[in-house]
Parts: structure tokens; C-alpha cells; sequence
């Protein structure tokens, strides 16, 4: 029996469905897999011949069609992987359905589901369910008079009770000693790091890739230089690699790790200033379709990142509302892509537990979402001012201000935009009130400071707002502050103020 077939004969109705749905609407792609597992029959009793199973999928069985088929089948059973990040007790309801169907007197069909559910267990290392099976089978075999078989199994209990006692130890040493520490000190990486490391060869495949990712992630959360190390680079990407090619494997319910390891390869490439390479990461963690259901009803952080670095490139790069010629500027690839990125921040802000759990991050995603509408046309670019002047009337009790200046930057550029300078030095004036001049941001300090004062020109012509624009650019200039320096560069260039300073 093929052991798609044998998972399929497993799953109860629920599981069975979702699985197939996931198969429908997964991609494409997915047409032969769902062949394969309609073509599949449920019946534990009915053992189907593999190359039966061939002809009904591929309407032949060819050697070239017997080896798709092989193929087919290995890559159906790898899509379980749907099942094991969103529903991991998947294969338990099967320990109700061996207990119904030894009391209502069907003892070979339980004898059955349980070898078949013993080899399923073992190849994904579901243990929870694997040792409430063994509890039965060892039972059973006691009341057989097989007591060589109950005793392996009461040792393979013992065995799975030091797994799950090891991937018990990782999570628990992370949660107490990282978890939820503020601050943690440099000098402490190695004591936490050598502590997941002891686990890095472990045998069992879930508990070694779990550690791997706290021993790298160690790294990081001690500020520690060593996690932008080529070498613990090279580590994340194996263990990308290997969370993808064991998807299948069980791990328990909220640790699926492969988005956030997605996520610390993010933070490598922003340290090494690998513009390219960065957005690229980011744009796969939003398509990622493999990313589990759990991340998209309570909240997905990495997600939530990767809109805020993407929001940063595209106003450095296609902020162009300030130009009559905008449209002719931005190509048809960015405006879809902009569109793709407004609408991932819409279901967010869709999300009402997003808001009544995390309103900082919610405010947040409102900033990011108006960062994405400045660079439309004048209707977005409105949209944006209103939702973040909405936004701060709202909220006007909650703390916010390391954000702040990320605000009214948007709202500065948003009102030049629209040409309503009186709306600019309005904010303008908020601005240097509630920040009372404490800079958090300098790239937004000095984009507000650079609108400011050409709009100021463009309503006076006054000298010394070209002077105040040129110390602005010049200051950028020097702090190497690149893409403020650009921007403010190609606004002077448009509305033609006179640059005294410019190096070369």
C-alpha cells in the first residue's frame, strides 16, 4: 500500500477535506494530486493496486508514466505538509477510532489502522500519537500473551517520552532565558547558544532543526556580531532548506519556524546592505504559500516587516506624486506590485483582533499602508493624509512616538503632493511641537525639513528657504544619508531651486 494511500485512509472527514481543498486551490499544479487522492479509496478494507491507480490518474502505465507516477506520489504525500503546520493532531482522532472499533467487536480493522497509523507516525514523528498507540497495542499484546512485543513497545514509549522531553527542554530554555527578556546581554550569547547547541545532531529530525533555529536566533537577539557571520548565514539557509524538505514533520501546534528563519535571513541582508537581494526575501515572505493558517487570523509579524521594508524602498524609489509627469515614471510591474502590497496591508487592517491585541503594530500597519498609498496618484496620495490624520485623532491616548516622524513625513510629502502648502507648514509646526527637535529618524527628519522649505520657496521665492533647503541637502550629504539625499536631490532638480552645495 502506497503511503499516500495509507494517510488518506487515515484522515477522518474534517481533514480529509481541507486536505483536498488545499489541493484545489494550491496552484495549478495540483491537478494531478488531486487526481491521485479523488482516485484514492477510503475504505481501510480496500487495498488498491498501484498500477490500477497509475491508469486512473494518467490514463496509462507506460514506464515513463509509472515513473511520473512515483513521483506524483511522493510529492503528494509532501504536501501533507498543509496538515502538519495547520492541523498537527491530524492522525490522532484515529486512536477514537481504534478504541470504537475494538468495543463494537471489529478487532482486524483496528489491528489494521493501527500498523497503518504506527508507519505513518514514524516517517511524519508524530509522537503524541504514536505513543497513545503503543499505550494500546502494548496493552493488547499483554492480553494476547505477547509479552516480548508489549515490552519493545513499553520501551519505545520510553524512548518517545525522552524525545518529547527534549524538544520540551528547547522550548522551554528559550521561553525562560529569551523569550521574554527586554534586554539580553552580548556577553550571554554563547551560554544560551551552547546550550541549543547540545542538540544540533540530534537524531530525531524536528527536535535537531528546532534547535538549530534557537542557536541561531540566539545570535540575534543578543545584538551578537557573530550573527552576521557568513558562516551562520550559510546555516540559516541549510536549515531553510531542510524546514522545506521536512515539512511534513510534526511539530507542535504555533512553532512552525519557517517564516521567522525567512525572517532572520531578512535582517542578514539589511546588515550587508543587499538592496536587491533584500526585497527579493521580502516580496517570498509575502507569497509564501506555505505560510500556516494560524499567521493569518492572529498576526504575522514577519509579514508585517516585510510590508514595512518594502513600503521604504518603494517611497525612496517611486514617490513621484510630486511630478506632472508621475505616470510616464512608474512601470506597469510596480504599479501591480503596489497594488498586490495595499492589499496585504488591507487584510490586516481588516483584522479586529490585530487592533484590540496590538494596536501599536496596528498603528504601524496604518503608517505602512499610507507609506504605500504616497506613491499613487492624487486620490491615494489623499487617502493616505486623511487615514493618518484620522489615525492620530483616533489613537490620541495611546503612545506612539518613535513613530511619529514616520507620520509626518508621509503627512508632509502627502499635503506638498497635493500642493496645499499651508498644510505643510501646519505640519511642519505639529511636528517640531510634539518632537520638540529630538530627531529619531534623521532621514525623516530631513525630508520634512526639505518639503518644508521648498514649498516655502514655491510660495515666495525667498532666498532663504533655497539656503535653509541647500544646508538640509548638504547635511544629508554628509551623514550619508543616500535616499533622502536622492530624493531631495530630484526635488530641487523639478522645481528648479538653486543648489550651492553639491558635491561631487
Amino acid at each position: 500500500m502506497l503511503l499516500i494511500e495509507k494517510v488518506i485512509k487515515l484522515l477522518d472527514d474534517f481533514h480529509y477535506e481541507a486536505f483536498r481543498q488545499y489541493l484545489k486551490n494550491v496552484s495549478k499544479r495540483s491537478y494531478y494530486p488531486l487526481v491521485l487522492v479523488d482516485s484514492i479509496d477510503r475504505d481501510l478494507m480496500v487495498k488498491q493496486d498501484p498500477t490500477k491507480l497509475c491508469k486512473e490518474v494518467y490514463d496509462e502505465t507506460s514506464d515513463k508514466a509509472r515513473k511520473k507516477f512515483n513521483q506524483l506520489t511522493h510529492h503528494t504525500f509532501k504536501m501533507t505538509s498543509f496538515l502538519a503546520q495547520n492541523y498537527p493532531d491530524y492522525l490522532l482522532p484515529n486512536i477514537n477510532r481504534i478504541q470504537r472499533l475494538i468495543n463494537t467487536g471489529k478487532v482486524k480493522e483496528a489491528l489494521l489502522i493501527a500498523d497503518l497509523l504506527l508507519e505513518v507516525c514514524l516517517k511524519v514523528e508524530d509522537y503524541q500519537t504514536e505513543r497513545k498507540l503503543l499505550q494500546i497495542q502494548s496493552q493488547l499484546n499483554h492480553l494476547f500473551e505477547s509479552t516480548y512485543y508489549s515490552i519493545k513497545q513499553q520501551e519505545r514509549m520510553l524512548e518517545i517520552l525522552g524525545y518529547e522531553t527534549d524538544f520540551l527542554a528547547i522550548t522551554n530554555y528559550y521561553f525562560k532565558h529569551l523569550g521574554s527578556t527586554p534586554k539580553l546581554a552580548k556577553d550571554e550569547a554563547d551560554k544560551h547558544a551552547d546550550f541549543f547547541k547540545q542538540y544540533l545532531k540530534h537524531p530525531i529530525t524536528s527536535i535537531r532543526l528546532i534547535s538549530t533555529y534557537y542557536y541561531y536566533f540566539t545570535f540575534y537577539l543578543t545584538k551578537d556580531e557573530r550573527f552576521y557571520q557568513k558562516d551562520k548565514y550559510e546555516l540559516i539557509i541549510n536549515l531553510e532548506n531542510e524546514l522545506q524538505k521536512y515539512d511534513y514533520i510534526i511539530f507542535p501546534y504555533f512553532t512552525h519556524c519557517l517564516h521567522v528563519v525567512r525572517l532572520l535571513k531578512v535582517y542578514y541582508l539589511m546588515h550587508q546592505l543587499d538592496q536587491k537581494s533584500l526585497i527579493k526575501e521580502t516580496e517570498i515572505l509575502l507569497d509564501a504559500k506555505d505560510t500556516p493558517l494560524y499567521l493569518k487570523t492572529l498576526i504575522n509579524l514577519p509579514e508585517m516587516f516585510s510590508l514595512a521594508i518594502q513600503s521604504s524602498h518603494y517611497i525612496d524609489n517611486y514617490m513621484k506624486g510630486f511630478r506632472h509627469d508621475r505616470e510616464e515614471l512608474i512601470p506597469v510591474e510596480v504599479t501591480k506590485k503596489l497594488a498586490f502590497l495595499k492589499e496585504r496591508c488591507q487584510a490586516f487592517l481588516a483584522n479586529s483582533f490585530i487592533e484590540e491585541r496590538y494596536t501599536i503594530r496596528y498603528i504601524n500597519l496604518i503608517i505602512i499602508y499610507a507609506a504605500y498609498l504616497i506613491c499613487g496618484d492624487k486620490k491615494e496620495v489623499r487617502e493616505a493624509v486623511d487615514s493618518l490624520e484620522s489615525m492620530m485623532l483616533t489613537y490620541q491616548q495611546i503612545s506612539f512616538y518613535p513613530l511619529l516622524d514616520t507620520v509626518y513625513s508621509i503627512l508632509t510629502v502627502g499635503y506638498f503632493c497635493l500642493k496645499e502648502y499651508d498644510k505643510v507648514e501646519e505640519v511642519f509646526k505639529r511636528y517640531r511641537k510634539v518632537t520638540k527637535n529630538k530627531v529619531v529618524i534623521p532621514e525623516n527628519d530631513q525630508t520634512i525639513h526639505g518639503f518644508y522649505y521648498t514649498s516655502k520657496w514655491l510660495e515666495t521665492s525667498r532666498k532663504q528657504y533655497a539656503q535653509k533647503f541647500n544646508l538640509i541637502l548638504e547635511e544629508a550629504q554628509k551623514a550619508n544619508l543616500n535616499r533622502t539625499h536622492k530624493i531631495l536631490k530630484e526635488l530641487a532638480t523639478y522645481f528648479k531651486l538653486p543648489i550651492v552645495f553639491e558635491k561631487p
